[in-house]
């Protein structure tokens, strides 16, 4: 059991950022709701995103929720080329 645990606790590490990775889907939705179309939504950068939400005050926020995203997406991401 224990090494079951240890093979698998870096992603158990990752069920810690789960709430700023819904923190972060809820903040995009509520900034951007249904407003975006496919030709808005593929020019739209991660900078632009940063400038808008500087402009809105929730820059801060939205930095931690990003690297909260980044840091689950990169612990899973390999496992999921393998999956």
């Amino acid at each position: 059991m224990l090494q079951l645990f240890l093979k698998e606790e870096h992603h158990l590490r990752v069920l810690r950022l789960i709430p700023n990775v819904i923190r972060l889907q809820k903040m995009l939705t509520k900034t951007f709701g249904r407003k975006l179309d496919r030709t808005e939504g593929a020019v739209l950068t991660i900078e632009k995103i940063k400038q808008q939400m500087d402009h809105g005050g929730t820059l801060n926020e939205f930095k931690e929720y990003l690297d909260s995203y980044t840091e689950a997406w990169e612990a899973v991401r390999q496992s999921l080329e393998t999956y």
